[in-house]
């Protein structure tokens, strides 16, 4: 991982500015917008618009970064430079209420 993606990525989930969410990249829910670390990765980090992909109900929207919905896709995961283990341990960090915090401190020491 590029040192400056890896300094934007820990201040941007550091930041407060993104919902902590689970199961999808990035989804939204009576407006309210929630993200997995990964879609802060692509949103906040790389600037990657997410693309709206599937309405459940008028109230939740779900969206897609290129061709994915819960996780990166190849072209991403070679543009930041993460296997797919490093993915898998995020992402289950995740979802397991693992804070945004204390996966920027993974982060850190890890990448």
């Amino acid at each position: 991982m590029k040192p400056e993606h890896k300094i934007k990525w820990i201040a941007d989930l550091r930041s407060g500015e993104y919902q902590q969410g689970k199961g999808l990249l990035c989804s939204m829910y009576n407006n309210i917008k929630k993200y997995c670390c990964l879609g802060v990765l692509l949103e906040g980090t790389l600037n990657i618009k997410p693309i709206p992909t599937a309405m459940n109900d008028l109230n939740h929207i779900i969206f897609r970064y290129d061709d994915s919905c819960h996780s990166l896709s190849n072209k991403f995961q070679q543009a930041i430079q993460l296997d797919f283990h490093d993915i898998s341990i995020l992402t289950n960090m995740n979802d397991q209420d693992i804070t945004f915090n204390q996966i920027a401190d993974y982060i850190e020491v890890n990448f």
